[in-house]
Order: structure tokens, then sequence, then C-alpha cells
């Protein structure tokens, strides 16, 4: 046993960075795996390692640890060395600080991970929030959330070295390692390394171990270098990058580079040079009412299509909202944008992809109605309440007006939401306190159904098991699916209870009912594409949406998407009311336009028509038309094709 006990002293020794190897590795697969579902699922979690990619995962992310801690310590020991150090305080102090540094580093990122949302990614947050400029306020939101971490590491750094000069230094002396050997195997690493690299970022976006590899600290910290190490024409991209640069020596082209119409160069090299700019249409808001009707607009945040009636011959969940489909209008064909809602809240708001400039909040302000706005979340999540116009609104609320009615876990922007019950009754304030002589425009959102499905659902209507977020798995779908179910029937309540305000207040002001439309931001999947969550892919169950629009009239195109909105609320207000008000389809004039990820760097870009889903794979470049074939953008793509390029290329020049 002692033999085993020095023997084991001694290679710790010579290998000061196993510790903080091993440490790295089982905390970050750990982690990790609570957070995305490596093995499992996970919400907002698009892919899961398979069997036989759990061991090149692991040697993966061991391989580019190893490479930052060899690396490491060959700086640590030149140090030592010429401060003229002993070779124990050189070893186990570099053993204290290096596992120190990979347990913060880790525990540090899955707290603001878990922080900034209980369902948000960082990254994510950055790219909502318009960068890290954008998305400071929330960074510095969690620091004091991680000052019990920072007081765990200070206290854990003095036990450590305290333990670890008892333990190793009547350690049988080793020879000592040179400088050179220790570059020789610090350059054998990085060779290695930048091999695995490449393959990683040229793997196809959607591969599960590639994906995963990319998500780990030390990718995160090795990548930015590669890239801008291999930026040789000092543009956006480098050679190894995802995407990598497909012109590494031509600064005018690389991946999602933004393109000069008919200049003769294709840019991005997606589609050809953009011989043409194509604009959408712009819909100017009228300078005076035909009519003028009362106006509330309800958006519910993860709405599925399926929600609204019976299926399998069981009851519908949402009777209310079901007999307003059946008696009214309820939409097959609408359409979120981009499956995900502080984006699709802009796009209604505005009526543009994107960033619009416009607002239907100022639009009815401007036409003498009295506007309010009320939020389950916060306006300054995704600068919401400046891109919609929100504070133009005579009365606006949202859940930064009463944090401590929250029922999420948090505080922070990205990561708070009130129940329904508490955004109605301050709607059901603005309609008492109105003046009867002025029309109103009312604008809801409300997140009964979101993510975890049961934080805002305090009645049991439907029978259902609850999931906790350890046990999520496709196994576990029906009981999920149960838990879902409740929350759209305590959502149908809340309707109920909107529908009763709303007609007491028009019998009360003598005025005809307003015209009522309800829709969705986007869809949710519950596993029925393999992943749990929206906005992770472009497909009907993450993206269709929701419509019933009530006493309304005018036409609406089909498809329909949520740009399509402020033009029909315009309609409304400048044409009569008909003897018998109903709403009409027509054929949409061009497209609904849909893209998955950044605005500027998306996965997905498609296009919605009578025929289907027409989707563009930009980090593969590939696409895939309604019948389900498949071809590559550089072989002879059909028209359809270059025309959701094109389109996406001049959104981004005209928004």
């Amino acid at each position: 046993m002692r033999v085993l006990h020095d023997h084991l002293r001694r290679r710790l020794l010579r290998h000061p960075w196993a510790v903080a190897l091993l440490a790295s590795v089982l905390l970050f697969v750990g982690l990790m795996h609570r957070k995305f579902g490596l093995w499992g699922s996970a919400f907002l979690a698009r892919d899961t390692l398979d069997w036989w990619e759990t061991p090149l995962f692991l040697i993966a992310i061991a391989v580019y640890d190893l490479t930052l801690l060899m690396t490491a310590q060959w700086g640590w020991t030149a140090l030592s060395r010429l401060l003229k150090r002993s070779d124990l305080f050189e070893r186990v102090s570099f053993i204290v600080v290096s596992t120190l540094f990979v347990l913060i580093g880790n525990i540090v990122a899955y707290n603001l991970l878990a922080y900034l949302g209980d369902w948000v990614r960082l990254r994510a947050t950055v790219a909502i929030a318009g960068g890290v400029k954008g998305a400071a306020p929330y960074v510095l939101e969690t620091l004091p959330t991680l000052l019990p971490v920072m007081l765990l590491a200070a206290i854990a750094t003095a036990i450590g070295t305290w333990i670890a000069w008892r333990w190793l230094r009547g350690a049988p002396t080793s020879s000592r390692v040179s400088l050179l050997k220790q570059s020789r195997a610090v350059l054998l690493l990085w060779t290695l390394t930048l091999l695995i690299h490449y393959r990683v970022t040229r793997s196809p976006a959607d591969a599960a171990l590639a994906r995963s590899v990319r998500r780990t600290v030390a990718y995160q910290l090795m990548g930015p270098a590669m890239a801008t190490a291999t930026n040789f024409d000092r543009d956006a991209c480098g050679w190894l990058d995802f995407p990598p640069d497909f012109a590494p020596f031509d600064a005018r082209r690389h991946p999602f580079a933004r393109e000069i119409p008919n200049n003769g160069i294709d840019e991005n090299g997606l589609a050809g040079d953009l011989q043409t700019l194509i604009r959408d249409p712009v819909y100017p808001a009228p300078t005076e009412t035909t009519a003028t009707p009362d106006i509330v607009v309800l958006v519910e945040c993860s709405f599925r299509t399926d929600a609204l009636f019976s299926r399998d011959g069981s009851p519908s969940a949402m009777p209310t909202l079901s007999r307003l489909a059946r008696d009214h209008f309820h939409h097959e064909n609408a359409y979120s944008h981009s499956g995900y809602t502080t984006s699709s809240l802009k796009e209604i708001c505005t009526g543009s992809v994107w960033q619009g400039r416009s607002s239907i909040v100022r639009d009815f302000r401007t036409l003498g109605y009295q506007v309010g706005v009320f939020s389950s979340d916060s306006g300054h999540f995704g600068d919401l309440r400046q891109a919609c116009g929100w504070d133009a609104a005579h009365r606006y609320f949202d859940a930064e007006h009463d944090p401590d009615a929250r029922v999420t876990k948090y505080s922070a922007p990205s990561s708070m939401f009130l129940p329904a019950t508490r955004v109605l009754r301050e709607a059901k304030n603005f309609l008492i306190d109105l003046q009867t002589d002025q029309p109103y425009f009312v604008f809801i959102f409300i997140a009964t159904t979101h993510f975890p499905y049961d934080l805002d659902s305090p009645d049991a209507l439907i029978a259902h098991d609850h999931v906790n977020a350890q046990a999520l798995d496709p196994k576990t779908r029906d009981d999920l699916r149960g838990m879902y179910d409740n929350a759209t029937a305590n959502l149908d309540q809340r309707i109920a209870d909107l529908l009763e305000t709303l007609d007491d207040h028009a019998k009360a002001q003598e005025r005809d009912r307003p015209v009522l439309m309800i829709l969705g931001d986007h869809g949710e999947s519950l596993f029925d594409d393999g992943t749990l969550g929206h906005g992770t892919i472009l497909n009907d169950v993450q993206t269709r949406v929701p419509l019933v629009i009530v006493d309304g009239w005018g036409e609406v195109p089909t498809p329909f998407g949520h740009t399509d909105v402020r033009p029909y609320l315009l309609q409304l207000v400048s044409t009569p009311k008909p003897a018998s008000a109903r709403v009409a389809l027509r054929p949409a004039d061009r497209p609904v336009f849909q893209y998955c990820g950044p605005w500027m760097m998306p996965l997905q870009i498609a296009h919605i028509t009578s025929r289907g889903r027409f989707i563009v794979d930009l980090t593969d470049r590939a696409w895939t038309d309604p019948s389900g074939s498949q071809g590559t953008l550089k072989n002879n793509p059909p028209a359809e094709a270059l025309k959701v390029v094109h389109r996406w290329e001049s959104l981004r020049l005209t928004n």
C-alpha cells in the first residue's frame, strides 16, 4: 500500500494537469447534460449523442482541455523557474490553480445559463439582446448570484492548497521535466487539436457530435483564437471557423457577407450575384379612419395549433377558444417567421420581418385610439419596448412593474414572466378608466403555455403526471403533453375571463363588441420532431400558430405570416364594417418568409406557399422542397431555392 501511495504521488507531481483534466471533463459533462441533455433531452436542445458518439465526444473534449492545460503548465513552469521557485511549489500551485479555474469556469458558465433564463442559452440571449453590449445588463445582474460561488472558491483554494501541500511535500523526488520536452508535448497536442477542430468546423450544422463539442468551454476559448489566426484576409470569418471562410484570401467573400446587388460578385457564396433587390410591400398607416372598431390582440406564447380542437375523440382542453374558432374565423395556415418570441412580437407589431420601423401601437395612437399594452414578460428583453413601439401606449404594463408577482425563479429580463391573471387585471383596469368617446386598441402578451408548462397553471383541469426537468425524455412525452394540455385549459379560462370583461365593458358603454384577434407567437415541439421547445428548426409544429379572429371583417392572405397582422388591422379602420361582418381568405401575394437562428447568420431560411415549405440550409448549403427532395446549392439548385436566398439577402439590405 505504501508503494502504491508513493507511486500515485509521484505520478501526480509528474503530471500536475491530471486533476484539472479529470475535474473538467466530469464537471462539464454533468452540468451540460443537465442543461442541454447530451444523452437525453432538454428544453431547446436539438441533438443528443448516440452510444458510438459518446467515446468520440469524450476524447475530443479531453484533447481540447489537455491542450489548454498543458499549454498553461508550460507557461507556469517557465515563470516558476524564472522566479526560482522549487519544483514542489511549481507543481502543487499549478494543481490547485488549474483545478480551481476549471471548477469555477464550469460552475459560473452553468449558473449564467441558468440565471439568464430558465430556458434561454447564453449565446441566444446575447444574440436576441443585440450583441454583447445589449446583453451586458443581464450578465451584470447575475453577479450577486455568483458571490456564493466565489466565496466557496476562495475557501476551496485555501483548503485545497493546504491538503495538496501536506500530501505531496513528502513525495519521492521525480526528475525535472525540461521545458523543451514540455514544448514538444504541447506542439503535438496543438497539432491534434487543430485536426479535431478542422473536422468540427467542417461538420454539418445538425451533427450532434460536432455541436456538442462546440458547446464546451475549451472550444469557446480556443475557437475564436483559431478563427482570428486563420482570418488571412481580415474579414468576418477565418479558415478555421464555423462556418469556415470559403474564400480565405478574398475579403469581399465569406459566409453571411452582405450581398451588393448586380456587381457580378457572389459575396456569400450561396446563390450567385443578387441581380435585383426584392422589396417587401410597405403599408403606411392611414391618416384618417373609415371605421373605428375597438380592437384587442391577444398573443399567447408557445401555442400549438392542435390545442384548439379535440384529439382522438377526447374533449377539447380549450372549449371557449374552440367555440370562437368554429363560430367566427379560424386560419389554418398561419405562421411565425422565426419561431422565437422576441422576433415574433416585433414582426407582429411592426409588420416587417426582423426590425421594422412601423408600430401598430403608434399607428393607433395617431388615429385617435386609446392604446394599452400589457405583457407577461419584461419589455427590456430583446429591446421589445422600443422595437415594438410599446412606449407610445397611453398605458404600458410589463413584468418589471410587479416583479414580486412573477411565477419564475429569477428576475432577469430574459427569465421573468407574470401570471396571466395579473396581466389581464391591468388590462381590465385600463378599460374601466377609458373615456367613453374614444375607441381603444389593446395589445396583450401572456405566457401560460410556455415551458415548463406548469408555472402559470394554478388549476388542475386536465389529469396529468408532473414531469420535472431531470426527467425530460421522449419516453415521457405523454405526461409532458398532459402538462401542456392543462396549461392550455388554464389559458382557455383566462380567455373566457377576457371575453367576459370585454362584453361587460361593451354593454356598460353601449358599444359594439371589439374585434378580437387571438394568435400564438410560435408553436412548440413536445418531442414531435425529436426536440423539446421551439426556434430550433423550421417545421409546422414549431412555427405554425393558431389564429382566431372574432367579429372581424375583410380579407386575410393564405398562407398568413405574423407580418400580415398589421396590414389586416389597418384594413379594419380603412373599410366600413359590413352589415354581415365576416373574414375571408385570399391568396397571398408573396410567400411567407421564415428563418431559424440569428437573423444575420440563420441556420435555415424558407418560403411557405400554397404548395408547402421550401427550406434552404445556409450552413450546409443545401435545400429541401415540400415533397422532401433534397440537393445542394452548388449543383443546379431549383429556381425556388434561389428565390428564398435572394429574398433573405434583400431583406438584410432593406430592413
